[in-house]
């Protein structure tokens, strides 16, 4: 059932039946409104005139066909001219706060209509407020994260680090944030702890293996703000923070291991950055001469010397010969522009695997949350998506299978404890569904990725009772140790 939110509600009726017709109206609203994976935005639905007493399948009918004739009119909201159509749609609400980011990383104000209504906590503040806030709750709720870091990788893309920077710098000082960055012990590394992860090379190499996932016009942006040292340090660990977690969001659960990672990382960049260069070949046999000449130690190097090139930051990237268009999701122009999705179009790709995922709530059963809360390392190393890859191997999926692509690389952990796990699913499995582990993962589906997660749509044939009756094949929504959010859709087909 689709979720609707109502920012005014207008009715003309007699005294008597105004509690009835807004009754009817909501319920109307609930149960007519279609399904649709995407966020609309209307900024008027006029129902029209109708009986308070008429039959709820009458008002059903009339707001199904009122929000269908809208919504073949929407625009997304990114096009030019969005702000004077009566109907807008974004890919998610994920997407509507990376654009209303990237908005505000331009420099521009969000004065469209449908700003207030598809980004809620936008009303009553300053952008700037926004934006302290939207950090603020992020750092006190880890779900959320992986969408905010990935929003703001987007106003980065779009060649905005240094304003990007600043936001953290801000959202990080008191009086804003202070009490959500001074309370968690999670949010904090310990001094010695911070110090041993900056010497460790092994948590650096990691760090930049997960680092080097981003687009390059984001690594670039951000490698030049953590390599050069000036400005808030915090603000600078916080960014490489978030572009290890956009990077891999299923490590936002282990708070403490990423923020030794970003440490590295940081730590990692600035070395190289600020290390003398090694001499050219030529210089280093000249130098293996110089005792031949005893002048030579007094005689200066006459040659001009070329400053150390390094990655600036700049409001506009150059496009390189095989781009159809700039990385940057904002235009010159008072609208946006059509943004590229962050993760590829959206499009269903069959698999026969798609039982796979209806593994979460019975991991979630088996209390993979609190073990992995445990063992922060495996936590960080994507534990979870490598015990589904593991699963998926052993059920002899075939490599080709879209699964493997949705849930991307994983790094190599003990086969024995991926083992373990695995033999237990299967025993849990049998012991309280009544089933095997390759009875729940073969089954034929399709997978959809989106912004924030992936959506699986299997047949209503599929639907197995005993999974139902233990309440296993809800939709979990976010699922940390995954980085995902999981969405279970029994239907023949994708509804048009």
């Amino acid at each position: 059932m689709a979720e609707v939110s109502v920012a005014r509600l207008a009715i003309s009726a007699a005294p008597g039946r105004v509690g009835e017709t807004r009754m009817r109206s909501e319920d109307a609203l609930r149960l007519a409104v279609p399904d649709d994976d995407r966020l609309l935005v209307l900024r008027r639905l006029d129902l029209g005139a109708l009986p308070a007493r008429a039959p709820p399948a009458l008002w059903e009918a009339r707001v199904a066909d009122r929000v269908r004739e809208q919504r073949a009119r929407a625009v997304h909201a990114a096009q030019a001219g969005a702000a004077d159509a009566d109907a807008v749609w974004f890919r998610s609400e994920e997407e509507a706060r990376a654009l209303l980011l990237a908005l505000l990383a331009s420099g521009r104000a969000p004065t469209a209509w449908f700003w207030r209504l598809a980004v809620p906590g936008l009303q009553g503040l300053s952008p700037a407020g926004w934006v302290a806030s939207e950090i603020g709750h992020a750092l006190l709720h880890p779900e959320a994260l992986p969408p905010l870091a990935r929003a703001l990788i987007v106003a980065v893309r779009a060649g905005e680090a240094a304003r990007v920077l600043a936001w953290l710098a801000q959202a990080l000082a008191p009086p804003a944030v202070s009490q959500a960055v001074a309370a968690p012990a999670p949010l904090r590394a310990p001094a010695a702890m911070a110090e041993s992860a900056r010497a460790d090379p092994v948590l650096a190499h990691r760090a930049r293996q997960l680092f080097a996932r981003l687009e390059p016009v984001a690594v670039a942006a951000i490698h030049a703000v953590l390599a050069d040292a000036r400005g808030t340090e915090a603000a600078r660990e916080w960014l490489a923070r978030f572009a290890l977690i956009a990077a891999a969001p299923e490590r936002a659960v282990a708070p403490e291991a990423i923020a030794r990672m970003a440490q590295a990382l940081q730590a990692s960049i600035l070395a190289e950055a600020t290390a003398p260069a090694a001499p050219p070949e030529g210089e280093k046999a000249r130098a293996d001469r110089a005792p031949d000449r005893p002048d030579a130690a007094a005689e200066p190097d006459r040659r001009l010397t070329r400053p150390v090139d390094r990655p600036s930051i700049a409001a506009e990237h150059q496009v390189e010969a095989g781009d159809a268009a700039p990385a940057s999701l904002v235009s010159e122009s008072p609208a946006l522009a059509e943004p590229e999705p962050y993760l590829g179009e959206c499009l269903e790709r069959a698999t026969k695997a798609a039982g796979l995922f209806l593994l979460v709530r019975p991991l979630w059963r088996m209390n993979i949350e609190p073990w992995l809360a445990e063992r922060p390392d495996l936590a960080m190393a994507g534990f979870g998506r490598a015990l589904l890859v593991h699963i998926a191997e052993r059920m002899w999926v075939e490599a080709e299978d879209p699964l493997f692509a949705l849930l991307g690389e994983v790094e190599p952990i003990d086969p024995e404890i991926l083992a373990a796990w695995r033999i237990g699913l299967d025993r849990w499995l049998r012991r309280n569904v009544r089933c095997t582990l390759a009875d729940i993962v073969n089954r034929p589906g399709h997978l959809t990725r989106r912004d924030e997660g992936i959506d699986i749509r299997m047949s209503p044939e599929s639907a197995d009772i005993r999974l139902r009756r233990k309440a296993l094949d809800l939709d979990p929504g976010w699922v940390g140790w995954l980085g995902l959010v999981i969405r279970y859709h029994y239907r023949d087909r994708v509804p048009a």
